[in-house]
């Protein structure tokens, strides 16, 4: 790894968004070095911030602000990276969003700004979606991962909704990561059984990008 690629990581993994901008804005400029390396020094830090948060060393608000920081990163780096339909990884290409009747959109921000970094392709649908929005989604981008966040208890029933219709449109291969307040591990558990559909649940971001992980290999 080049000087200015460890100096990028150093700078998100410390939290130091001036210095992470400035270095990327240098790698642009000199064009010593192609994009592709320098996502890989922004995943290499979220990886980094990842075991901080397992440690207890960083906590929700850093994990809040590593996204904000990543997420500018890399909005100056994509267009620099060739996007050609032969490097695309499908596998890596997920749809993300929350509930119908669930406006919260933290959680799944912090899942967004960390899948990128980790190399997926990250649909992010927002908040507030129903279950046919969904499912047109995946249809019409042959996705095979769906990541679902529910804070409220009282939009339990659109958990439903979605693996009903993920059945009724011959979807059952595709596999649901859920996540937020409402959401447990014994909940997912009883989906999983309900609808013979895959359920897996990941208490927070960092667990959610391992759940991805483990379900593409």
């Amino acid at each position: 790894m080049s000087e200015e690629l460890k100096k990028l990581e150093e700078s998100i993994t410390n939290l130091e968004k001036k210095v992470a901008l400035d270095i990327t804005n240098k790698i642009i400029d000199e064009k010593k070095i192609t994009a592709k390396p320098a996502i890989d020094a922004v995943t290499k830090a979220l990886q980094n911030i990842g075991e901080l948060y397992e440690k207890e060393e960083y906590y929700l608000a850093e994990l809040v602000y590593a996204g904000d920081i990543s997420k500018a990163v890399l909005g100056l780096l994509e267009p620099y990276l060739a996007k050609t339909s032969a490097e695309k990884d499908l596998a890596k290409r997920v749809v993300i969003g929350t509930v119908k009747g669930d406006m919260h959109d933290l959680g799944k921000n912090i899942v967004q700004a960390f899948g990128r970094g980790a190399g997926y392709d990250i649909i992010d649908l927002g908040n507030d979606v129903s279950a046919e929005a969904f499912i047109e989604e995946l249809k019409k981008n042959s996705i095979k991962i769906l990541g679902v966040s529910c804070l409220l208890t009282a939009c339990d029933s659109e958990l439903d909704k979605i693996l009903t219709a993920l059945k009724d449109e011959g979807l059952a291969d595709v596999k649901v990561v859920i996540g937020g307040a409402a959401m447990t591990e014994k909940l997912a558990s009883g989906l999983e059984k309900k609808f013979n559909i895959t359920v897996k649940f990941a208490p927070d971001a960092i667990n959610g990008i391992k759940i991805f992980n483990e379900l593409i290999d």
